[in-house]
């Protein structure tokens, strides 16, 4: 393959897969999947500016600008992803915690 044929890398990830939602940092330009950095098609709607950890971390007056008329249903989804992730948590937890048990039973 010929650099110009060479596929484009994006996202933490660094694939090249783009049949996935992706959404671009306005700073950087580096195109991320949503579901790489925890930001669904239907958030990303209500979102001005997006910009990536990596250029938030090198200069913290960005900050990710939402269309102002939609903060409350971004909140309300934020709120929904986190409590959907504690559920998640807890349940590998007891997983976890049932398949020690089985463990100790067997020794």
């Amino acid at each position: 393959m010929s650099e110009d044929e060479e596929e484009q890398i994006y996202c933490i990830c660094r694939s090249s897969d783009v049949s996935r939602f992706m959404i671009g940092c306005d700073h950087c330009e580096e195109w991320y999947h949503g579901d790489c950095i925890n930001v669904t098609a239907r958030e990303s709607k209500y979102i001005k500016k997006f910009y990536c950890k990596e250029c938030t971390h090198k200069n913290a007056d960005l900050k990710i600008v939402y269309k102002s008329k939609y903060m409350d249903k971004v909140l309300k989804l934020q709120e929904e992803n986190e409590s959907k992730e504690k559920k998640e948590k807890k349940k590998e937890k007891k997983k976890h915690k049932e398949k020690d048990k089985e463990r100790s039973r067997s020794r």
